[in-house]
């Protein structure tokens, strides 16, 4: 036993080294950021969407922001995706506020939100940085993510990952606390990346970075230290040095029409990166096309979980997100009605405790009713079509009286009416469209509340991920 474990032990330090000479060797790596848009619009089929995207992608390193995740730290969104994606076997995820959650929420859960990294290469280090906060109308804490990515300290490359405020002079404040950061810490092969929520008209705090000195005219000038701005703080956005369109690269689009029309999520690196490549990700219409049906399908089972907590007693607001000024909450799921009253649950005629028990028990009928069917049709089929006579079809006398069906005998002698296959399949059709037509009259509130989806939900990124693809020469060639 020892002696495997010995040589278990010699083969794993045996690869760590042939891949820290390797990546010594190159410095080598591809990189993105995504905001996840926290569990907006059916995140379980969004996952599904953004797992994809990472496996065509390809990166060894991708951070997130909006990452929500329970109070207990036991579950995260984060965790939920490197279950699937199992070459990323580092992460760091660190909330930063808790989540205020509308008026009357009885659901319990995905209370905290933050950021976070995934990552197939080694995080040797992690640092959160806290970034303080001054006047200014958005009270969220914010805070960045500092990871020391590689095989040795000496080779590493250091990842931060930041979501900045919305609000312009915060974020002039926000953009000096991670230059200082990186001044006082002398940092060194700086990839920085994220959701800096710029405005096409306040680029002001990415020029903070891509400057080589920080103008008067700039309006983040005030915010930052003269001594701050040194050699290994000037980063390249590697969109703007890659891109042969500097005025492409739009990855938000203000819902619900979709339509880029700025450039909050950017890709920032030190100096000493050669950008091979840089390219956008996660077009709505694909998502739309390929998960429509799963995205209804999703609909209708939250509709139907509503009406079951409604006779359980729940009430209050059921909805894992606020839905805006263009929906309202029903059951569970967003609809586009308008900014109406959300209805609290017990209150929804679409999901209350009496459409829950209407549900079942329509549902078992519906199960009694498709078994007379499908019986009804294997006897029809099973009826012996003759030449001689069209009889046959109306009678099943003469099938019974073959030996390959004599068993089913017991079925005339108690089931006379099934005497007549084409006669009792007929019946059971008519009888089939008369109940699914009272059924979708009955639930006629609960399917347009199915069917009513918001255009967000069908293009559930407010944010496109960006990639880039990084190399660093080797400094002794």
């Amino acid at each position: 036993m020892v002696y495997y474990l010995h040589y278990a032990m010699s083969r794993f330090s045996l690869t760590i080294l042939v891949l820290s000479v390797i990546f010594h060797c190159t410095l080598s790596l591809k990189v993105a950021t995504y905001n996840l848009w926290n569990i907006m619009f059916n995140w379980e089929v969004r996952k599904m969407r953004v797992i994809e995207m990472i496996e065509t992608i390809n990166p060894d390193v991708i951070a997130f922001q909006e990452v929500r995740m329970d109070s207990s730290s036991v579950r995260s969104q984060l965790l939920e995706l490197q279950e699937k994606l199992i070459d990323f076997n580092w992460m760091v995820v660190q909330p930063a506020n808790d989540v205020q959650k509308p008026k009357h929420t009885y659901w319990n859960g995905w209370e905290r939100e933050g950021i976070g990294i995934l990552s197939k290469l080694p995080i040797l280090k992690s640092t959160t940085i806290s970034i303080p906060y001054m006047s200014g109308p958005d009270t969220n804490q914010r805070i960045a993510l500092h990871a020391m990515i590689g095989y040795s300290e000496d080779s590493a490359i250091h990842v931060l990952t930041v979501h900045f405020s919305y609000d312009r002079q915060q974020q002039c404040n926000n953009a000096a606390r991670i230059l200082h950061y990186i001044s006082e810490k002398e940092l060194e092969n700086v990839v920085l990346l994220g959701d800096f929520n710029t405005y096409q008209d306040f680029e002001w705090p990415l020029e903070v970075f891509t400057d080589t000195e920080i103008r008067p005219e700039n309006s983040c000038f005030d915010m930052v230290r003269a001594d701050a701005k040194g050699p290994n703080t000037i980063l390249a956005d590697v969109w703007s040095v890659h891109a042969a369109d500097k005025l492409s690269g739009f990855t938000f689009s203000n819902m619900p029409t979709p339509g880029y029309e700025s450039r909050p999520d950017r890709i920032l690196v030190s100096k000493s990166f050669k950008i091979l490549s840089c390219n956008l990700h996660g077009n709505g219409n694909f998502y739309k096309k390929k998960y429509k049906t799963l995205i209804f399908w999703h609909r209708f089972q939250r509709v139907i979980k509503s009406a079951y907590e409604a006779f359980q007693g729940f009430s209050g607001y059921s909805c894992t997100q606020d839905c805006g000024p263009h929906g309202s909450c029903r059951c569970g799921v967003c609809v586009n009605i308008g900014n109406q009253k959300d209805c609290l649950l017990i209150d929804c005629s679409e999901c209350n405790s009496f459409m829950f028990l209407l549900f079942i028990l329509l549902t078992l009928f519906a199960c009694l009713l498709s078994s007379v069917t499908v019986l009804a049709l294997i006897l029809f089929l099973f009826s012996r079509i003759s030449v001689r006579t069209f009889h046959c079809l109306y009678s099943v006398k003469l099938y019974f009286n073959t030996r390959a069906y004599s068993r089913l005998r017991i079925l005339y002698r108690f089931f006379p009416f099934i005497k007549a296959p084409l006669p009792f399949l007929l019946v059971c059709i008519v009888t089939n469209l008369v109940f699914y037509t009272v059924i979708t009259f009955i639930f006629s509130g609960t399917l347009q509340t199915i069917f009513r989806v918001m255009a967000e939900e069908f293009y559930p990124s407010d944010h496109l991920m960006i990639s880039s693809q990084l190399w660093i020469p080797n400094k002794e060639s």
